[in-house]
């Protein structure tokens, strides 16, 4: 990100980072309870937090060794070969406990808006204004205590690592509903995972006449399918009372094997999401969803 003046006295001046923060469930940029500092992985307790503009992205203005950097031109050329770079790592924190927190890696300065690679985003180009203006931002994850937002569906499962006994802490799930998008959401240090999303479209009829009136809203249904990736050797980075999991890591993670039943064991197949109703899914037999991770 760039700042300057266009006159004989014109100066430039770059901001290392610029970052907003995206909720899949209610299709909104989320700025408010969000805490987000960035550190020196060489320095963890040296930290510096972000500051936040009008359009709810965070901006950090100054980092220690960037000076150089800071006062580059900010054109292609300045872009190409930076005077100096830095790898940051950013953490967010949501203060009202709604969303998972998690920390990213980044390299300073960095152009435009971040975005984690690897990571599932959203389509940006149908949140922002003016249309077309593509700007990045990355997700965010419910925690399994998130209140339910208004007008949305929730598919829960409590996860459970099938050669250990323990809880599948820190698997991510994709849930894909109907024909829309995956939906993705982050297990807690328990293996629980609340994944939030908007109903699509009502999809069935009556079995009277042809065209004849969907059927009440609260019968409605869809196929709710499930993936998992999970490797039970991610560990989270202490901070402060919390662990926090790095979101690259998370997301490179081995496909799992999710288990509907055993003896013999059979895969995981197709729920079902009804209107209105908490989907939990389940391993037959029991409360929990069994997944055994990758060999």
């Amino acid at each position: 990100m760039t700042m300057g003046l266009q006159n004989p006295d014109s100066f430039t001046r770059v901001t290392p980072m610029g970052v907003r923060f995206w909720d899949a469930a209610q299709q909104v940029i989320v700025s408010d309870g969000l805490a987000v500092t960035a550190y020196s992985p060489a320095q963890p307790s040296r930290r510096f937090s972000a500051g936040r503009n009008s359009s709810g992205v965070f901006i950090f203005s100054a980092l220690p060794g960037l000076a150089k950097s800071l006062a580059g031109a900010g054109d292609d050329a300045f872009w190409a070969a930076p005077p100096i770079s830095r790898t940051f790592t950013i953490e967010v924190v949501d203060q009202s406990g709604q969303f998972t927190a998690f920390t990213f890696n980044v390299v300073l300065p960095y152009r435009g808006l971040v975005k984690v690679a690897g990571v599932p985003g959203p389509n940006d180009a149908a949140v922002v204004s003016p249309p077309g203006d593509v700007l990045s931002s990355v997700p965010l994850f419910s925690a399994p205590a998130r209140r339910i937002p208004p007008g949305c569906g929730v598919v829960r499962a409590e996860l459970v690592d099938i050669d250990t006994g323990l809880p599948a802490a820190w698997a991510v799930v994709g849930v894909r509903i109907g024909n829309d998008e995956t939906i993705w959401g982050i297990a807690d240090e328990q293996g629980r995972v609340a994944i939030f999303f908007n109903y699509p479209e009502p999809n069935q009829f009556s079995a009277t006449t042809s065209g004849a009136p969907r059927l009440p809203l609260n019968q409605q249904t869809w196929p709710v399918v499930m993936n998992v990736l999970y490797s039970p050797a991610v560990a989270p980075r202490p901070s402060s009372t919390l662990r926090i999991p790095d979101l690259a890591t998370l997301f490179d993670q081995k496909p799992a094997g999710v288990w509907g039943a055993l003896s013999p064991n059979t895969a995981l197949g197709p729920g079902t999401v009804t209107f209105g109703q908490d989907t939990f899914i389940s391993s037959a037999g029991g409360n929990s969803l069994l997944v055994s991770a990758a060999p």
